[in-house]
């Protein structure tokens, strides 16, 4: 084989290696799937119902707020829940409309809190409820969680973000599922309010597919599940000992790996969750993606040198390799795309190639300028990566659209692999497809139109995806964590 045969093969194993993981946990998804449906459901708890304190971040969130808030009160459970409004100060934009819904609210127009509801059954709830909104003086979501949780005096603590709407059940489910396991956390399923359009359907892909097909598989080994910020119900102590990390930009993976290192299990609630808004535009579905590259990764690298002490069983070990190295994957796939365009552009015309390298460079552009990032030096470097990654896609096209479409046979480049080795790289890079097509069988979401629409656009998602990745490990690389708001749908 030529060196550049066995570059690329030295680049295939890797990921063919974890992507072997994927198809695991997805072959154990689904025969847990039907397993469960041979199961009995789990029996209620006789334990008394505990209260709980919900805490919902926000800022700026307008009417938004008042939706999840609502989707708290609605809550059947019988326990006390509290329901805790974290904003910065009164001229946050959800305040005009707390204060129209509801009208008996308490303030004074100074201090900390100001309460907005206290009732109980005789209003028509499942149990005592308050509703307060919680005047932080902090814009973080980890500050304003801080600020508060010290505070507070229910047993159990919940997180709901304010861009969902929480599932009836869902306390109650999550007090059953701790009580049926004893472990201290448990997190809640999610699934998307809406899925129209293609940013919006593959975000929610993502997030309410792969995440729970994942969550899934890890609970049928005995696996902790790891928190995504939202929807989970906490015991308050634990939370109060583990305070969460300021100025970090996905706090939730950052406490999960904090508490798993402590060998504490969460476990995954398949009933009860919420419902949330996704992605609706370009902007939205990079930056989030960019978000969580640069913050997993960070968590992962800051908890690994913990790993040699901590009190973990091997496969627990290996779980934490697998979900770590999750978005740093994206840069063995940046890596082999490279090699693979350089042989194309090594071996097409001129001609083809320079409108190739002009047409992957002018995509990296134009989705760069989408992120409306500030500052000349970090624009360039996002269209560097960018065009690192559309280029050698562009050169492929071109391979195509010359050696099949206009039927010139000169410019059919065959790779220098042999043919196990292109097959194991064609399987690993549907290792992602596979993953989220089991997961909507699984779930009972599979349709013949839904799977035609998932594998017809599974190309474009895939070079857009990993376009917010690799942009998201450069700014890891760079030391950049800035965040900005994202539209949602």
């Amino acid at each position: 084989m030529s060196p550049l045969a066995v570059l690329c093969l030295v680049l295939i194993v890797p990921l063919a290696i974890y992507a072997a993981g994927l198809y695991t946990a997805a072959a154990v998804f689904l025969v847990g799937r039907l397993r469960r449906r041979r199961r009995a459901p789990a029996p209620a708890s006789d334990a008394a119902p505990r209260a709980v304190s919900v805490l919902v971040p926000a800022r700026n969130e307008g009417v938004m707020a008042l939706r999840a808030i609502q989707s708290l009160l609605d809550q059947d459970t019988p326990a006390p829940v509290a329901v805790h409004l974290l904003v910065r100060d009164r001229d946050d934009t959800s305040w005009p409309h707390l204060l129209a819904a509801f009208p008996g609210a308490r303030d004074g127009g100074d201090g900390d809190v100001a309460e907005l509801l206290a009732a109980g059954p005789e209003a028509g709830f499942a149990g005592p409820r308050r509703v307060s909104v919680a005047f932080t003086g902090v814009d973080g979501k980890a500050d304003k969680i801080n600020w508060v949780v010290q505070h507070l005096d229910t047993p159990l603590t919940a997180i709901l973000d304010c861009d969902h709407q929480a599932h009836p059940d869902w306390l109650r489910s999550a007090a059953a599922r701790l009580a049926e396991t004893g472990a201290p956390v448990v997190q809640g399923r999610r699934a998307g309010l809406a899925a129209d359009g293609l940013f919006a359907l593959w975000d929610s892909l993502h997030q309410h597919v792969g995440c729970e097909v994942f969550n899934a598989a890890f609970g049928e080994h005995g696996l902790s599940v790891f928190l995504t910020g939202t929807t989970f119900v906490i015991e308050t102590p634990l939370l109060a000992r583990h305070p969460l990390r300021s100025r970090c930009i996905t706090e939730d993976i950052d406490l999960s790996y904090t508490l798993f290192m402590e060998g504490v299990r969460a476990v995954a609630d398949p009933r009860g969750g919420s419902d949330e808004e996704v992605s609706p535009d370009l902007y939205s579905f990079i930056a989030r993606r960019r978000r969580w590259a640069n913050g997993h990764t960070d968590a992962f690298l800051r908890h690994l040198p913990l790993l040699r002490r901590a009190p973990l069983r091997l496969r627990d070990r290996l779980q934490f390799w697998f979900h770590g190295l999750h978005y740093l994957m994206a840069a063995g796939v940046l890596a082999l795309h490279a090699v693979i365009g350089a042989v194309f552009a090594a071996n097409l015309p001129l001609g083809a190639t320079l409108a190739a390298v002009a047409v992957g460079v002018g995509v990296a552009v134009a989705v760069a300028r989408t992120q409306h990032t500030r500052g000349l030096a970090t624009r360039a470097s996002e269209a560097a990566v960018l065009a690192a990654w559309f280029t050698p896609a562009a050169l492929m096209a071109a391979n195509v659209v010359l050696g099949g479409l206009l039927g010139d046979p000169a410019a059919s480049i065959a790779l220098p692999l042999p043919d196990v080795g292109l097959a194991v790289g064609l399987v690993a890079v549907l290792a992602p497809l596979a993953v989220l097509l089991v997961g909507l069988l699984g779930f009972g979401m599979l349709t013949g139109s839904t799977a035609l629409v998932v594998v017809a656009s599974y190309p474009v998602a895939f070079y857009l995806d990993l376009s917010g990745v690799l942009v998201g490990l450069a700014d890891f690389v760079a030391g950049r964590s800035t965040w900005q708001a994202v539209a949602r749908a």
